[in-house]
Formats: structure tokens, sequence, C-alpha cells
């Protein structure tokens, strides 16, 4: 008998389908929902709870209703025919397409997701991960997620099989997309030799990068704030750094492949009599 390994205590079940096979999965979100140090209103006198409330145009404390923008105006429809035009979640994912994962715009994968096998399910779902592995390419179908039909792929990273819900096209700002890159085409492209520099300089970067080393420092600097004040102590605002100047860009990375070419003295150590 084979060893019983454990699995993530969370999830959602998911049925991915491709022809007539059904491989029984769960997923949760791949980022943990921890999140920064948070504050809350409250009473500045006696720092107790607050409620909120909602007041009109007149200074009047009103209970809200749902209204939806139409026209010059807006609409109030009923909750519960509002309600009744929600998809109900199927929890299966029909895979429509197997795709070079390197043709999909970064800009899509909105969320990810850590996936496993259901138990009894754990042949097929091997099967799938050795298929993606095999042929570098990634699975993508739609599914129901939170009441919405959502594009999702699955790829497998070499380790795990990784769902990646994906953003709506209509949502990206487009607009804006092309305003900045026809900004860009109307200025005159940089001098070759800069290029040449400019790669000089990152030709001297590392290859990897840890993502384990990159830390909310934000929340960081506030949680030891928080405990210095709750201490009876006092916090200390950061030294804002100076604005960068316009430099010349030659002469910046001329300073910057010179910087890179010299070698860094090794720290030595003095003896010590005995």
């Amino acid at each position: 008998m084979g060893t019983t390994h454990p699995t993530p205590a969370r999830g959602s079940k998911l049925t991915v389908s491709f022809g007539l096979v059904n491989v029984g999965v769960k997923y949760a979100p791949l980022i943990s929902g921890e999140k920064r140090l948070a504050g809350k209103y409250l009473d500045p006198d006696t720092l107790g709870p607050v409620t909120q409330q909602y007041v009109n145009d007149k200074g009047e404390v009103v209970k809200p209703t749902t209204g939806y923008p139409h026209g010059d105006g807006f609409v109030v429809p009923n909750p519960e025919d509002v309600k009744a035009l929600e998809l109900e979640r199927d929890s299966k994912l029909e895979c429509q397409a197997l795709v070079d994962p390197g043709t999909v715009n970064p800009v899509y994968l909105e969320k990810s997701y850590v996936v496993w096998p259901e138990k009894g399910q754990e042949a097929a779902y091997d099967l799938l991960c050795a298929v993606l592995q095999d042929s570098g390419r990634a699975l993508v179908g739609t599914t129901v997620i939170r009441k919405s039909t959502k594009a999702v792929m699955l790829r497998f990273d070499g380790e795990c099989l990784l769902a990646h819900v994906c953003a709506y096209d209509q949502h990206m700002a487009w607009n804006d997309y092309g305003l900045v890159a026809g900004a860009r085409s109307s200025r005159p492209a940089p001098a070759q030799e800069l290029v040449e520099m400019a790669l000089r300089v990152f030709s001297a970067l590392p290859e990897t990068f840890d993502f384990s080393q990159v830390t909310d420092e934000y929340d960081t600097r506030l949680r030891a704030a928080i405990e210095t004040l709750g201490a009876g102590g006092k916090i200390e605002r950061p030294v804002e750094d100076a604005p960068l100047p316009v430099a010349d860009l030659m002469e910046a990375l001329k300073a910057t492949v010179a910087a890179q070419a010299t070698p860094k003295k090794k720290a030595t150590r003095k003896k010590v009599a005995a």
C-alpha cells in the first residue's frame, strides 16, 4: 500500500473535465489570508466602538438601499430579483484549450490557487500533471466562481498543479495602455550606444531572484510602532529620502559599469597575539 500524505486542511471542490475524463480536485488560495495590521474606527474619547451611519443630502440618517446607474439617474430593483440572476456554482472546470503559457499575457492572471487531488483521484491528478509537464502546456477553461463565469488556467510548475483565475478583458484599462504605448512610440528611440551600455549594466545582475526575501516593510514598521506606542513610547518618523536628481544617462551608465568592474575588497582579520 502507498504512503498516505497529508493535504491542506482547507479547500473548495472542483471537477476538471477534459473529454470523458473527470478529475476531482480541491483548491485553495496560494496567497494566505494573513493581512497587514489594520486599524479600527473608535470613539476618540472612550476608545470604544462606534457604529456607522448613512446620511442623505439633507443631513438625515437613513437606511440605504441599492440602486444601479441608468441614464441620468438610478433604478432600484428588488434584491431578490437581483439574487435570482446570480449563477449557481457548478464546481466544474470545462477545459477548452491547451495553450503555451508563454502566450498568455500575465496581466490576465488575477489570483493563484494550489490544486491537489480529492481522495481516490490521485491517479487521474498525477496523469494530468504529467501531461502538462511533458507538453509544457497549460489547460484553459471556464467555471463559475463567486456567482460569475471566470476563465481559469491550469499549469504544472514542476512540482505542483496551480490554477490561475483570469481577469475579464473588458475590465482591462486598454485605453490607458494605448495612451502610454502611443506616447512611447512617438518619441525617438534611445541611441544604440545607450542601449548597449545599459545591457552591460543589466548583464551584471544575478539571473535568479529570491522572492522569499521580500517582506512587507510597512507592516513591520507599523507593528513595531504600535508596540512602542503601547509601551508608552513615541513613534519616530523615518527620514525621507531626498528627491532623485535628473542625471545624464550616459554618465550614470558609465559610472555604474565602472563600479561593477571594480573588485570589492575582502575583509581582513587582524591576528590576535597569543
